[in-house]
């Protein structure tokens, strides 16, 4: 810890927000060598609910309380709060909160260094306003990326360069319940935010009905007691005897208002599963380690969705309206609606056992330069031509351009990901082993022009499998992440159908439609969107990720 150096971090108050802020702590911790200044003596201003968390964090040192209903609560207690914050001779405070509160306690507190987010009645009061992305355009995570560049700029002297793959959360509990006896699956019942983020309970009674049909699982309802109404409502509609307090034998189990939050932060470490709404505790499952599925219909995936290894994200489809960030839904039809019991039970199987629910990878990335810029391709009707269910390694036909396109955008140090949905598998049309002859024989012809794709992932299962690797679902990404990390501003998805775009939209990327393969009926069909640009072919969509990178 450099001599010196000493940091204010006002803390968000949303739980979720707080989980994903520990981004930062990782950020801070260091881990981009030469590019980030020595770590500060990081000091954290926190909600007292929010403070069991992080009291024996070994990323601070010290946590700073926030009596957000006491002592500090209104503008009087801003005053009081503000006095607190000045007994720590903070040098630089950074504010989370994009509130006019927050701004005017760190400038109450004659803190002369004052970092955060623009907003029209709070930015005379701090000293370095930071403009903040529109809601979606990068991760929350890359946004607070922003911020910490900010901080290292101003009071380190480093210039940190743009764009670095953000840390995942994480939170380590020392105290962990081993929570002896079956399984544990966990489900959240209720969102804070409103109805309009909440899972529809007879969607979460068909998931309970699903677990408990296999006899070796204890699903365990949790949130806070504004969710019991709801989960009363889920218990009327599974027949199966529930139970208020955890006991060691499977079955359902109701602890909806009746768990603190270092309880639920026990039980979700020690479960095997989490399945829940955007919330905080699907931040807290995943920062903890949890294998974690998170339900999005009003909210963005691209904002706010989990981060981790074990984490997935599965959005409502095909409504224009989403996401609408509204706290309750003006639609003939609810969006979360849309989102089945088994589709989420099958998302979490695929974390926990990929082999069987989860995509097939043909070629891992390479283990060197994890943080690469990433090109995702679809492969059929992008890099050869489409023959539909192609499964003869004759048949294959490289598209005019491509091999030399990808030689361009390899020598310019971007990582070559191809996923690629292959039902005809699923379907019976072929083989696993006729889809391996397929992509060795595409590997061949593009070594002649000397061009290696680093990782090769395919999702094997037909239309009905409600898998969560079919494009655009995210479980392609997903793996290719736990090798890979990423910016949404150093990624790019291309491919010729709306499958591939909406992919691109769920994580934040920008996307390339190509008219090869069947981009004309695509882009013939497509509404105007943000962050889609219509190209001739995959030349086309290079020459414009390059030409960008290079400015």
């Amino acid at each position: 810890m450099a001599r010196g150096l000493k940091l204010l971090i006002a803390a968000p108050n949303w739980l979720g927000d707080l989980v994903m802020a520990t981004s930062l702590l990782e950020r801070f911790a260091g881990d981009g060598g030469d590019a980030d200044p020595p770590p500060p003596a990081l000091h954290l201003s926190v909600r007292d609910l929010w403070r069991p968390l992080l009291a024996d964090d070994p990323r601070l040192s010290g946590l700073v309380p926030y009596a957000w209903r006491g002592r500090h609560a209104g503008w009087r207690g801003a005053w009081r709060q503000g006095r607190d914050w000045r007994r720590g001779a903070y040098p630089a405070v950074m504010l989370l909160p994009p509130s006019l509160r927050a701004a005017a306690v760190a400038r109450l507190a004659g803190i002369p260094s004052r970092i955060g987010f623009r907003g029209d009645a709070r930015t005379p009061l701090l000293t370095d306003p930071v403009v903040r992305p529109q809601r979606g355009a990068l991760h929350y995570t890359e946004e607070l990326d922003e911020l910490y560049r900010t901080w290292a700029r101003r009071c380190a002297g480093v210039e940190v360069p743009p764009h670095r793959p953000a840390p995942a959360p994480r939170l380590a509990l020392p105290d962990k319940a081993l929570h002896e006896g079956p399984a544990l699956w966990l489900l959240s019942v209720g969102a804070t935010y409103g109805d309009a983020k909440s899972w529809p309970p007879r969607r979460q009674a068909e998931l309970v009905e699903l677990l408990l049909a296999r006899g070796d699982i204890r699903v365990v309802l949790v949130g806070d007691a504004v969710a019991r109404a709801t989960a009363q409502r889920v218990r009327d509609l599974v027949d199966h005897p529930w139970a208020d307090e955890l006991a060691d034998s499977p079955g359902a189990y109701d602890l909806v208002g009746r768990t603190s939050l270092a309880g639920i932060a026990s039980l979700l470490g020690g479960a095997e599963a989490f399945v829940g709404n955007d919330s905080g505790l699907m931040h807290l499952a995943a920062a903890l380690g949890t294998a974690t599925v998170g339900l999005y219909g009003s909210s963005s995936t691209a904002w706010t969705r989990p981060r981790g290894a074990r984490a997935t994200s599965v959005r409502a489809e095909g409504f224009t309206c989403q996401p609408c960030f509204r706290t309750d839904c003006d639609q003939d039809r609810f969006c979360l609606d849309s989102i089945g019991g088994r589709r989420a039970a099958r998302a979490a199987e695929a974390l926990l056992d990929g082999v069987a629910a989860g995509p097939s990878c043909q070629r891992e990335p390479p283990a060197e330069a994890p943080d690469a810029p990433v090109l995702f391709l679809d492969r059929d009707g992008v890099i050869i031509e489409d023959t539909e269910y192609i499964s003869d390694p004759a048949a294959v036909r490289l598209l005019p351009g491509a091999p030399e396109a990808l030689a361009r955008a390899a020598a310019a140090g971007l990582r070559l990901v191809v996923v690629t949905n292959q039902s005809g598998i699923g379907r019976g049309f072929y083989t696993e082993r006729d889809f391996a002859a397929v992509q060795a024989r595409v590997d061949e012809l593009l070594a002649e022009a000397g061009v290696r794709v680093d990782a090769v992932y395919y999702c094997p299962h037909g239309p009905d499998a409600d898998c969560n690797c079919r494009k655009p679902r995210p479980g392609m990404l997903d793996a290719a992440g736990r090798r890979l990390r990423w910016h949404s501003r150093r990624a790019w998805m291309v491919g010729d159908k709306r499958s591939d775009l909406d992919l691109g939209r769920h994580f934040g990327l920008d996307a390339y439609l190509v008219r090869t393969g069947q981009g004309h009926k695509t882009a013939a069909d497509l509404e105007p969107r943000p962050g889609v640009t219509v190209v001739d072919d995959l030349a086309g969509a290079v020459d414009r990720i390059l030409g960008g990178l290079a400015t």
